[in-house]
């Protein structure tokens, strides 16, 4: 008899830990990181590629003599990911952007140069309206409309 109440006991235990949302033996195997001190080749092999990918941009941009070389770090560590796929639409949603963003800027900035107060208005309506659509498309299309704001 008494080995029935210790199942019964047991299993009520079980019961209200999965009312929960789990049991701890679930808990403990979500919180043990059995890998997370190994060494992992594929990522450090993308350290290195970003960091070469880094400098060369970095050389290239002091050798040009751009007036801020800096940026080009930010930009290669901000484009590349680690998925070949995504470094190629992030890359092209950036030139379209990029592209975007300079046409309008183009065409507001000397249409509007002698009213600065409508410049301002006509480039904060760009902007929030880019930021809009960015904020509604949550694809990596967003990425473009965020660049050209």
């Amino acid at each position: 008899m008494p080995s029935s109440n210790a199942a019964t006991t047991s299993s009520l235990k079980a019961s209200r830990s999965r009312v929960r949302g789990w049991t701890l033996p679930d808990f403990c195997r979500r919180a043990s990181l059995p890998n997370a001190n190994q060494p992992d080749l594929e990522a450090a092999l993308f350290s290195i590629k970003c960091f070469v990918a880094a400098m060369l941009a970095l050389y290239l941009s002091l050798r040009v003599g751009l007036t801020r070389p800096f940026w080009a770090l930010g930009t290669v560590y901000l484009v590349s990911q680690p998925l070949s796929g995504m470094v190629i639409s992030r890359g092209l949603f950036r030139f379209l952007g990029t592209l975007a963003g300079s046409a309008v800027t183009l065409l507001l900035v000397p249409t509007l140069v002698n009213e600065p107060l409508v410049l301002s208005a006509a480039l904060a309506i760009w902007i929030g309206f880019c930021l809009y659509i960015a904020r509604l498309d949550r694809t990596p299309r967003a990425y473009a409309f965020q660049l050209a704001g």
